[in-house]
Order: structure tokens, then C-alpha cells, then sequence
């Protein structure tokens, strides 16, 4: 009998993202075989035309389709969510008319919930209270300067980089990843090491480090002792990360590795990058439905594959088309991406790319370290330099990035692309955010002479800045990326 995804309990702040996770994909053995063979299906239909057209234009039953995918599980009634003549019927889509169409999109919605969650439990839980400020902040800037494709950014307080640089070499690859030369070991120390270097991150986010994960401008499966990286993860976080990966393929030993550390743990789903139709039948061929029910298939290219390229890293560089690519990011990290191999340190946030910023994040400070307790001497030295608690009297604020004061857009506001944000005070002292030159005294010397009392002058301005709507530059230009 089929059933739907666990629901999830009322007092979801009490559980870690990875038991929401858990309630989402530890489902019995027929309802999880039912879902891995659908995925299946729908992951073969979103790629290959041939099967597509053939379908609807009835020249090949589903039956027919079913078995050249692998599917052993009848599809029909999960036509409104892939068939452009049922599309009409998903929205009231239930057990008893449309049984796997309804099943499909509980799992489905149960595991964007999750995602959706991580962002605001991925702080340090008040460990650290300028680190969760400072986060807050940046979280809402992206979302003013992102508009709508900030929508499925996590926000991870922590990257970790296990290689220097990356052997893919995607050509569209969105923070410009190096050239591969190398990995780190858990050799000679190494291993001692890595756990000193969680722990040091973790006395900074906290239980962020739940939200962490092992990648960035590298492919996790780039290093052979990946598997060994993440059992001791484990032991420092409590929790497996989420892998991302564009080379599954080329250590298959080791992609069952993950997979079987997921399937026992069943915790953030993992991915793999998809390049070519091809690609998806070797691994559709290597890997049975049921062990890649907790991967998701993020299917990269191809004419036939209706995935959007962000104009970001090598895209923003090459200056592709907007037929090929979009405006927006695929940057997520609000926090640290720390390169093991490398020794470096950066405090980054997503924005919208730019000359700028051409990967899609702000570095508003980066370094290099020695060791593990070097390293955690350099994140709390971060947090004091660069997450004031407050706004400083004395120093310039002016808008983030993108944001414009125009009084024939908006008399009242700023608007950032479609968002607008507007209120009397912004309205009042709009030019004067404007103009960049001004600091939080002269505005609120300003306010007063215009009637507006000091402290809410100062109330309204510490707001807009909590927004994301203001920003005070605090350290100067660091690499390629403007401080904001």
C-alpha cells in the first residue's frame, strides 16, 4: 500500500535539518521503491526528446517506455506531473484519483519544506550572536539583489574545499573553478588535523555546521579518501554533508561508498551533475533506481535539457547570450569557505554578479593559515572585524548593490530589479543613502531638522540595515569583490 511522506510535527524548530530530512525519505520499503522507480522515469523523460515525443504522440505506449527506462512501476497515473495533456489535473491530484501524481508531490513539497528551513537553522544558535547577525543581514541583501532566483539558496554557514581546484572543467562552471593540482590526505597527520579544523569552524556556526558540506570550487570525488573526509565529519557535526558531484562515474567503488553512507544515514539529499544525455544512461545503468533514490539528477546541458546557466564565473566571463544563461548566482554559502589544501579562509555571501563580483559572492575578507589553531584564531579575529553589532556612527552607509532611490519608480522606496522597499523614513532620507557619502550621524542630524526624533532616526536606519537594504563597507576591496 502506498503512503505519503511522514508529516511533519508541529514544533519543527526542535528538530535538526537532518531528522526533517530523515522524515522526508525514511519512508517503508514499498513506498520508497515506488518513488525511486518514478524519479527514474521522470528524470529519463526530462532528457531524452526521442521518448518525449514518442509518448505524446502515442507512438510508444508507457508500458513501452516504462521497461526502456527501467522503471518497474506503472506510470499512468503519474501523468499530470510530466505529461503536458494532464498538467491540468495536478493541483487536485489525490490518493484515489491520481494515487502516484499525489504521492510524487507530498515527497516532493516535504522535501522543499526542509530545504526551505535550512537557511534560518543554519546560524550558530547563539554561540555566536555577531556571526548570526551578520548572516541575517547578508541572507536579506541577496534576497533584495537576487529577486526571484534567490529563491532555493540555503545559505550554509561553511564550505570546505578538499582539493586544490577541480579536474571537471565545466565550461559553464559558476565560480570559475582552478585547474585541478591536487588533494589533501588524511595521512601524516592529516586526519588529526581535518577534526581539529571542524572543531575550530564549529566554535564559530555552532550547530550551523550541521549545514555544511565538502565542496565548492572542487568535486568532492576529485579526493579518494572522500568517504574517510565525511565519516569523520560525522564525529565532530553529528551529521553526514550533502555531495555534490559532476564525476560519479569515474570511481564507481567509491560513489556506492556515499550512497551507502546516505542510505544508512538518510539525511540532506545528495547530487549528481548531469552533462550529457549519455551520461544519464551510464549511470541509470550502473546505479539501480532504488540506489539513487536519495540523489537528486541536476541535468546540466544538452539543447534537450531545459536547465538554466547562470551568467556567473566562466558564463559571466565569456559573456554567453541570454538564450544561454540568466542573471543570478550559484553561490549559497553565507559564511565560510575554508580550502584545507590550500590554507586559505574566506567570508563570503551570494550576490548578483558583476565586473564586481563576477563568481556570484561578495569575499568581504580572506586569509591564510598555518594550522588548525591558527585557523580559529583567524574566524574569531572575522567575526570581531567584520560582524559589528552595530552600525558605526561614523562611517558611510550607502545602498547594496542594486538598489536605486528613483522618485519616479518609487516615491516612498528603494527598489532593487522587482522588489521595492518603501516607507516614510527611506523616503525622507533616500538621496542621502543614495549619495554614499553620508554616515549615520549626519542622516539622523538630518532627521532631526526635519522633526524626526534621534532614536528613531537611529531605530529606523539600524532596520534597514538589518534588511539588507543599507550597507557599511568595513574592510577595503578584497580580491576581485567589492566589501559590502
Amino acid at each position: 500500500m502506498l503512503t505519503s511522506a511522514k508529516e511533519a510535527p508541529q514544533s519543527l524548530a526542535a528538530k535538526s535539518i537532518a531528522d526533517r530530512f530523515r522524515d522526508v525519505f525514511d519512508l517503508d520499503y514499498d513506498t520508497t521503491r515506488t518513488l525511486a522507480h518514478a524519479k527514474r522515469f521522470l528524470e529519463r523523460w526530462t532528457v531524452d526528446e526521442d521518448l518525449r515525443g514518442a509518448i505524446i504522440q502515442e507512438t510508444m505506449t508507457l508500458e513501452e517506455a516504462q521497461r526502456l527506462c527501467g522503471c518497474e512501476v506503472d506510470v499512468t497515473s503519474l501523468q499530470p506531473i510530466f505529461h503536458p495533456d494532464y498538467f491540468v489535473y495536478r493541483r487536485s491530484a489525490n490518493l484515489l484519483d491520481w494515487p502516484l501524481a499525489f504521492l510524487w508531490d507530498r515527497h516532493l513539497i516535504g522535501a522543499i519544506e526542509v530545504r526551505d528551513a535550512i537557511a534560518p537553522a543554519a546560524g550558530s544558535n547563539g554561540l555566536t550572536p555577531a556571526f548570526d547577525l551578520w548572516r541575517a543581514r547578508n541572507i536579506n541583501r541577496a534576497a533584495l539583489q537576487l529577486d526571484v532566483s534567490a529563491i532555493g539558496i540555503t545559505h550554509p554557514p561553511v564550505a570546505f574545499e578538499l582539493s586544490s581546484g577541480c579536474s571537471v572543467g565545466c565550461w559553464f562552471c559558476g565560480i570559475s573553478a582552478k585547474q585541478f593540482k591536487g588533494h589533501a590526505t588524511l595521512a601524516d597527520g592529516g586526519a588529526v588535523e581535518w577534526r581539529k579544523t571542524l572543531e575550530a569552524v564549529q566554535s564559530v556556526v555552532g550547530d550551523g555546521m550541521q549545514c555544511g558540506f565538502c565542496y565548492w570550487a572542487t568535486d568532492p570525488l576529485d579526493n579518494p579518501e572522500y568517504a574517510e573526509f565525511l565519516e569523520i565529519f560525522e564525529q565532530v557535526a553529528g551529521v553526514v554533508p550533502q555531495t555534490t558531484t559532476a564525476i560519479p562515474m569515474r570511481n564507481v567503488e567509491l560513489t556506492r561508498r556515499v550512497l551507502e553512507i546516505w542510505r544508512e544515514r538518510k539525511t540532506t539529499p545528495n547530487r549528481f551533475s548531469v552533462m550529457t544525455k549519455r551520461k544519464l544512461l551510464e549511470i541509470h545503468e550502473e546505479f539501480t533506481p532504488e540506489e539513487l533514490y536519495g540523489v537528486e539528477l541536476v541535468l546540466q546541458t544538452g539543447k534537450e535539457l531545459a536547465v538554466t546557466k547562470f551568467a556567473a564565473g566562466r558564463n559571466f566571463e565569456k559573456k554567453r547570450s541570454k538564450e544561454e544563461s540568466h542573471d543570478g548566482t550559484i553561490a549559497c554559502v553565507t559564511g565560510f569557505l575554508v580550502n584545507i589544501v590550500e590554507k586559505t579562509v574566506k567570508l563570503i555571501s551570494p550576490t548578483m554578479p558583476s565586473d564586481a563580483c563576477p563568481d556570484g559572492y561578495i569575499i568581504f575578507d580572506s586569509r591564510t593559515y598555518v594550522d588548525a589553531d591558527q585557523l580559529k584564531f583567524i574566524l574569531h579575529t572575522m567575526v570581531a572585524e567584520n560582524m559589528k553589532p552595530a552600525l558605526s556612527g561614523r562611517q558611510p552607509v550607502r545602498l547594496a548593490d542594486g538598489g536605486k532611490f528613483d522618485r519616479e519608480r518609487s516615491a516612498r522606496g528603494v527598489v532593487f530589479r522587482k522588489i521595492e522597499v518603501a516607507n516614510d523614513f527611506i523616503g525622507n532620507v533616500g538621496p542621502l543613502l543614495a549619495s554614499g557619502e553620508e554616515t549615520p550621524i549626519s542622516i539622523a542630524e538630518h532627521c532631526m531638522a526635519q522633526g524626526i526624533p534621534l532614536i528613531t532616526a537611529v531605530a529606523e536606519l539600524e532596520k534597514i540595515w538589518q534588511e539588507g537594504v543599507i550597507v557599511q563597507d568595513v574592510r577595503h576591496q578584497i580580491e576581485r569583490c567589492r566589501v559590502s
